[in-house]
């Protein structure tokens, strides 16, 4: 990440330099110690491998008033192409990746908000032992075949409990497709911990599709609104084939629900 002018310092703006490592290479680390200040970010093609090292943070640019908008909506900070599929993505390490949602929550749906990860179409997508922290919306979107998260947490206004109020619309590992397994996660964070499959208002470029094959174990979901687990149904779309064990929920208002819409 050094070689390509990255500088680490939380004044910076890398966004420049990270585009450019994103985009030649297939392995980039994020290097501690260090503090990447980005904007939005694209994954442009397949078989990536990005490492955030221990003691290293990506963090999203703080400026609502400049953050980048795409269709009228803010972009994510990582994102891909919404008309085609991209293969083999890794995102892992023991850092952090920080979204700065305190900056946003207070302005709740008068303004739109950023996810961290918004990646619509994907084959073979890994999420190993990071830290997603303060989405201003978010903090994992992903649709596609053969999902894993494993050993990662999120963490949304950590020293408050009062769910969707101070962080509103903070979704944790908001995923669908088939083949999906979560394994050793937390989340404290204002919203579902768990969704899975799709929601009955989607964009227009957005094609709802089935969830089935969804193995999640040893999950804890803390302070909520909504549910630990919540299973959405869209139109014509369906979620089948889903077994959860070993889940812990505290101050939610319900363990496990359905949405059918």
């Amino acid at each position: 990440m050094i070689t390509f002018g990255a500088v680490g310092d939380n004044k910076t703006e890398d966004t420049t330099a990270v585009q450019r490592a994103l985009d030649a290479c297939s392995e980039l680390t994020f290097p501690a110690p260090g503090a990447y200040l980005v904007r939005p970010l694209e994954l442009r093609h397949s078989g990536l491998t990005i490492t955030v090292e221990e003691g290293a943070t990506i963090v999203l640019w703080g400026d609502l008033d400049t953050y980048n908008r795409t269709t009228g909506a803010y972009s994510p900070m990582f994102s891909a192409n919404e008309s085609s599929v991209i293969q083999d993505v890794t995102f892992r390490g023991a850092g952090v990746i920080d979204g700065q949602g305190w900056r946003w929550w207070p302005f709740g749906k008068s303004r739109p908000r950023p996810p961290l990860f918004r990646i619509p179409s994907v084959q073979r997508l890994w999420l190993d032992s990071l830290t997603l922290r303060n989405s201003p919306s978010f903090h994992l979107m992903a649709r596609g075949d053969r999902i894993s998260v494993t050993g990662t947490r999120v963490e949304a206004n950590l020293d408050s409990c009062r769910g969707y109020e101070s962080a509103p619309n903070t979704d944790a590992y908001n995923v669908g497709g088939t083949n999906v397994f979560l394994a050793d996660v937390f989340a404290h964070n204002g919203d579902d911990c768990i969704p899975l499959g799709d929601a009955d208002v989607l964009p227009p470029w957005y094609k709802a599709r089935n969830t089935r094959n969804v193995v999640g174990t040893n999950i804890s979901c803390n302070c909520g609104t909504n549910s630990g687990v919540v299973i959405l149904g869209a139109g014509n779309t369906s979620v089948s084939d889903v077994l959860f064990s070993s889940i812990s929920a505290y101050h939610l208002n319900q363990g496990a629900g359905m949405k059918i819409r």
